[in-house]
């Protein structure tokens, strides 16, 4: 994965939104500081062949976005760890000042939802109020001005277009129809 200028680009983009325990570990280095430690705790689960069976290889955060990225056909992805310099405070506070524009511009965005996962037949779409990641105020904000989302799971993804709309007596109804 590389980091390329915005401007060079001459197709859409995609944005991620997560919570940033999901990518590994935070180590707070003073009270205003962390950073991320991440020992490749992701698991990824290959799809069976005729000549093989299910494998579930430990990567690392940028190894599992990347395979997102290529499973869902996504080209550009724009995220926080890799866009921002983690250890500017000028340029973090410049960027989070422009991050609605971010996720307003990005084609869709992917969100990450560990919680989310077919247990039977069906997905527990519950599963996204109640997780880490609908916790955050960020995410809030990146929920509000996506165009489209796409909600990643375990082993269960939904897909959202044109704005949240889920009918029925479902926290995630309710939830996401007061983001709009």
């Amino acid at each position: 994965m590389q980091v390329v200028g915005g401007a060079t680009i001459k197709e859409h983009y995609w944005a991620l939104s997560y919570s940033w325990g999901q990518s590994g570990e935070i180590i707070n280095l003073d009270s205003k500081k962390s950073k991320r430690l991440d020992e490749g705790q992701h698991t990824l689960v290959s799809k069976p062949c005729a000549d093989r069976e299910t494998e579930k290889t430990q990567v690392k955060f940028e190894r599992l976005i990347q395979q997102m990225c290529m499973d869902f056909n996504i080209g550009y992805i724009w995220y926080d760890q890799k866009c921002i310099d983690q250890d500017d405070d000028d340029e973090k506070l410049r960027e989070i000042k422009n991050m609605h524009k971010i996720y307003e511009n990005a084609r869709c965005t992917l969100v990450l939802i560990p919680e989310l996962k077919v247990a039977t037949s069906t997905a527990n779409i519950n599963a996204i109020p109640e997780s880490n990641w609908s916790k955050r105020m960020w995410t809030l904000e990146e929920a509000y001005v996506s165009k489209s989302m796409l909600f990643v799971g375990q082993n269960a993804h939904l897909w959202s277009d044109g704005g949240v709309q889920v009918q029925g007596p479902t926290k995630y109804a309710k939830f996401l129809s007061n983001i709009r």
